[in-house]
């Protein structure tokens, strides 16, 4: 998204973001659904919502942030197969 104007995401508004959902800046996963009123709804991964946050999230009616799921995961010597 070097240079370039947010675009417009139209799908159903939920609190939830897909497996398919992906960032509008890279095409990666997204993991931030930010809704506005003006602008409509964006989906962004971790970095480029980084970039966008500040101006984005004053406009915002709703985030969904789902950047948790990047977190690593606890061990659990119980699922170890190893």
């Amino acid at each position: 998204m070097t240079g370039t104007a947010l675009q417009h995401v139209t799908q159903p508004q939920t609190d939830t973001i897909r497996v398919v959902d992906r960032c509008i800046g890279c095409g990666g996963p997204a993991y931030v659904k930010v809704e506005t009123l003006e602008l409509g709804e964006f989906l962004f991964c971790m970095h480029d919502w980084k970039k966008h946050k500040a101006k984005l999230e004053p406009l915002a009616v709703h985030v969904t942030d789902e950047t948790w799921k990047l977190l690593p995961k606890p061990y659990d010597p119980a699922t170890d197969n190893s």
